[in-house]
């Protein structure tokens, strides 16, 4: 008997959630042609000729590899203390 967890599967729509990309911009990381082609991006599974799915945790994988927004250093941060 396997331990195999199923995956969980994401729609487009929770992937652009996710990510915080458009619909295009989405499209354009997985198209070699596109300048904004991110070879480093889950390539989404076909599950169904109309369909395609995510894999959850390649999505998370991704956002975790992202760099972090850092603070501009001429942004002053204050107290609250009064």
């Amino acid at each position: 008997m396997s331990n195999h967890t199923p995956k969980t599967l994401l729609r487009r729509t929770e992937v652009e959630a996710r990510t915080k990309l458009s619909r295009a911009a989405l499209y354009a990381k997985l198209s070699p042609n596109d300048a904004s082609f991110d070879p480093s991006f889950p390539v989404p599974i076909r599950i169904s000729a109309c369909s395609i799915r995510w894999i959850e945790e390649e999505i998370d994988s991704w956002i975790e590899s992202r760099p972090r927004a850092r603070q501009h250093k001429s942004v002053k941060t204050t107290s609250c203390v009064q």
